[in-house]
């Protein structure tokens, strides 16, 4: 993967690059399940799965957006951050793509990976508050396409 290039790594491409050291400019964006099989370890506590994320990301190079309720991302200097606002209306399927596809255009414009992960989800969030009821990802989308109008 070239080094000068920003990279999402969501879904199956995330156990195609397991265990490959990259560069810290990659993102892989698991939620728990795709974490537990990445990192080869049931997560039993969110210290654990910090802990054990951390040292991944480290040995491999590689930035780590975990997923949840509560999200955190793990740099490759194994720091931490915590997007602790959950937004209830995110937990739908296809949520994880539009994050995926909004981080590839933050990248895209040259944002780092941490800012890149802080406007993404101020952004999904914003559209799936403004939203009536729990919205589909498919409306959502609309949303942001709108402006979040």
């Amino acid at each position: 993967m070239p080094e000068e290039k920003f990279c999402v790594l969501d879904a199956g491409a995330i156990q195609a690059f397991a265990n490959v050291v990259l560069h810290d400019k990659v993102l892989m964006t698991p939620h728990t399940g795709e974490l537990e099989i990445l990192l080869n370890s049931k997560i039993k506590s969110i210290d654990q799965g910090i802990s054990l994320a951390k040292e991944y990301t480290q040995n491999y190079n590689v930035n780590i957006l975990w997923k949840r309720h509560s999200s955190f991302l793990i740099d490759v200097k194994g720091i931490v951050y915590l997007w602790e606002k959950p937004e209830p209306k995110l937990a739908v399927m296809g949520t994880g793509d539009l994050l995926a596809g909004i981080l590839a255009f933050y990248f895209s414009r040259g944002f780092e990976v941490c800012n890149s992960v802080h406007l993404a989800f101020s952004l999904l969030t914003r559209a799936a508050q403004k939203s009536k009821g729990f919205p589909t990802a498919s409306e959502i989308r609309k949303l942001l396409i709108q402006g979040g109008s």
